[in-house]
């Protein structure tokens, strides 16, 4: 094969001395030495044309080579490489297309969707988006509603701890033992105990029309509770018309102050209990607004203004 060059083995001497026979019996054995490596050589290029062969189509060798006969194996990987090998841009879609799928909560095989962040954590460093993504915020948010107290108090942890002293992998197997106890990884069982934000169960609509024209929760509506909106966010005159002449009828002011409550009320009682009150409580005898006409943060795990990169055009039209 012309691939790899053959070595030549040295010239006889033509001095009869015994320099000359001792310099030729050195260079001798170092061709011996690399003929020995050179048909290693051939033996593994061969093997590897072989497995070309035997795993690429004819049809794809016949277009990535042109249809040359006579092309070494590095350049029929060449060739291939370029013609089935995806490119980054399509590569990094795909990535974002299967970490948009697991920001879902999954309805059975909660397992397997485990097991896709871990491995989610690798694609994206792979694909060369390490902080396109904030996956350890996306990850939590996700969770929450299979098991919010949990959720919420692994979360506190690693913010507290910094990202860099864990490990994603192991923080993902500890949400595996954590649901396992539970036994949410029985089939059925996840979905019976799905419970999202907002107190609606599995089965329910995911989401109704606001007052604002916009489909999401009165609690994440940047008009009426403004503590959601994100840095430079700015309101759609024509909404918050909408929202001021809605809010005029009392029936409906009075329901999204129950829903705003509620929500308050139910995040304050939750972390308290999974913190030893030491977070969101006010002092004995301070009782908290939560009415529409004071606003409040109610933050939901996961939700920050550094959402990724792909999300961020669309941030500012959420309510417009």
């Amino acid at each position: 094969m012309s691939e790899i060059p053959e070595p030549i083995p040295p010239e006889l001497p033509t001095e009869h001395t015994m320099e000359a026979r001792i310099r030729w019996e050195m260079e001798n054995a170092k061709y011996n030495n690399d003929y020995n490596i050179y048909r290693d050589k051939l033996e593994g290029v061969s093997k590897i044309r072989q497995e070309i062969f035997r795993t690429v189509a004819f049809s794809e060798l016949e277009v990535a080579t042109s249809g040359n006969d006579y092309m070494d194996v590095k350049d029929i990987l060449i060739a291939l490489k370029k013609r089935l090998s995806p490119r980054t841009a399509d590569h990094q879609y795909e990535v974002w297309r299967k970490y948009q799928s697991l920001r879902k909560v999954p309805k059975q095989n909660l397992d397997q969707w485990l097991d896709a962040w871990i491995l989610i954590e690798t694609e994206i460093k792979h694909s060369g988006m390490d902080g396109s993504f904030d996956i350890w915020e996306d990850f939590f948010y996700a969770n929450v509603p299979i098991d919010n107290p949990y959720a919420t108090v692994r979360k506190r942890e690693v913010e507290i701890g910094g990202k860099e002293n864990f490990s994603f992998a192991d923080v993902v197997n500890d949400f595996r033992s954590e649901y396992r106890k539970k036994g949410y990884s029985k089939p059925g069982l996840l979905v019976s105990n799905l419970a999202t934000l907002n107190g609606r169960q599995a089965g329910q609509p995911r989401s109704r029309t606001c007052v604002c024209g916009a489909k999401h929760p009165w609690v994440k509506c940047y008009y009426l509770n403004p503590s959601q909106k994100p840095e430079g966010w700015k309101e759609n005159e024509q909404r918050r018309k909408k929202v001021d002449e809605a809010l005029k009828n009392e029936d409906i002011k009075k329901k999204i102050d129950a829903a705003l409550t509620k929500v308050a009320a139910s995040n304050t009682e939750m972390v308290d209990q999974a913190l030893g009150g030491m977070v969101l409580l006010k002092g004995k005898g301070e009782p908290t607004d939560h009415s529409i006409d004071h606003f409040i943060d109610i933050q939901y795990l996961g939700q920050s203004s550094d959402f990724i990169q792909f999300r961020q055009r669309a941030i500012n039209v959420h309510c417009q």
